[in-house]
């Protein structure tokens, strides 16, 4: 998710650019990278299966989504630092570095769609309880998570694969994203798409915060209603850590790359420090699901512990549904 890099460079710094020796604090933050992606690696599939053994509803393939992302984001996020710290400059190594980075960037851009599809669930789970009661099927939530990774992963490798047809020698070693995209392609398509995503968020966060405040005081609520709450507020904690882990980055967009090699190592310094606040809500959201939500701590629980049921059903647990399921 690495969105910092979504700028062009004036130059095209090559990975000999950088001092011979890394500093022992420069060693440290990669390490610190390498331990964060390894927890995201660890915990999504854990989620994912979890989510797979509960009732199919519209959300939970949003969640499925998000934490897909965030483990290609875990996984390339790996493969990438490795590749940086422990294999020399090679055509293997820039081969390496561009499907690493292409995964990043598709992760990124699926993560900050996949939370606007949660957010907007519960956005209008709030607000048009009875529209989302027939409105929000299993069927129609897989289909626009079907929709955004598609989008998405065409957003990437497109612009790639006709760069790649039309380079002359082999590939360049690349570290950031903007090494590898044409200077017009980032600034005017997919510089200006992480703003839109990050403010879409952040007015949807709003508005379900105040939505949200207002079903809080009712008194008499049904099990279905309490239920709807604390998926509700699991999902603006989701969003908001999302949100601000991903605000450094998308901030850093707008900051010009330097091009002289003492300039560059100092960003991608800042770099790899706002990387790692980025990667701390791919794991740590997985553990806001399970302290949240009953159900979600029974999906864990059977994992875990394998058991053997059928799909687990919040119509008939303490915590109540949102919704009846639809498969239309």
């Amino acid at each position: 998710m690495s969105a910092t890099t979504e700028r062009s460079l004036a130059a095209n710094p090559s990975h000999n650019d950088e001092p011979p020796e890394r500093s022992d604090i420069e060693q440290a933050i990669k390490f610190i990278v390498l331990f964060c992606s390894l927890l995201t690696i660890m915990v999504n599939p854990f989620t994912i299966t979890a989510v797979m053994t509960m009732k199919r509803r519209a959300i939970n393939t949003f969640i499925i989504s998000l934490c897909g992302a965030d483990f290609i984001t875990g996984m390339s996020t790996f493969l990438l630092k490795v590749n940086e710290l422990f294999v020399k400059a090679s055509e293997s190594a820039a081969v390496v570095s561009w499907t690493a980075i292409s995964l990043t960037s598709i992760s990124f851009f699926t993560s900050m769609s996949s939370a606007f599809l949660i957010g907007l669930d519960r956005a209008l789970a709030i607000l048009r309880p009875n529209e989302y009661r027939t409105g929000a099927t299993f069927n129609r939530g897989l289909k626009a998570t079907l929709l955004v990774w598609f989008l998405n992963v065409s957003l990437i490798i497109v612009p790639l694969a006709v760069k790649v047809a039309y380079l002359e020698g082999p590939l360049p070693l690349a570290l950031i994203p903007s090494q590898m995209f044409e200077k017009e392609f980032v600034d005017y398509v997919t510089a200006p798409l992480v703003g839109i995503w990050m403010i879409g968020n952040i007015v949807l966060y709003i508005v379900i915060m105040i939505a949200f405040a207002k079903v809080s005081k009712k008194t008499n609520s049904t099990s279905a209603e309490k239920r709807t709450r604390r998926l509700t507020k699991m999902s603006l904690i989701v969003l908001g850590a999302l949100i601000v882990g991903n605000l450094p980055v998308t901030i850093m967009v707008s900051v010009p790359i330097p091009s002289e090699p003492a300039a560059m190592r100092r960003f991608k310094v800042t770099h790899d420090i706002f990387l790692i606040i980025m990667l701390i809500p791919t794991f740590v959201n997985n553990f806001i699901y399970a302290w949240n939500q009953p159900d979600f701590r029974q999906a864990y629980s059977r994992i875990l512990f394998c058991r053997k049921s059928g799909a687990i059903n919040p119509d008939t647990s303490n915590s109540g549904t949102v919704a009846t399921d639809h498969t239309g």
